[in-house]
């Protein structure tokens, strides 16, 4: 279960990071979804 998490959590660091890279614009989507699963293991 740790691991699953471990790896959903950097998939979405890689992609909100590609995202960034390729073009400035931002991914608002990449970064509200990153932000709601860190307040998630916050609470945890």
């Amino acid at each position: 279960m740790y691991l699953y998490i471990t790896y959903f959590y950097s998939k979405i660091a890689i992609s909100l990071d590609f995202s960034l890279t390729r073009i400035q614009k931002v991914n608002y989507k990449s970064y509200f979804y990153y932000i709601m699963l860190i307040f998630f293991f916050e609470m945890r």
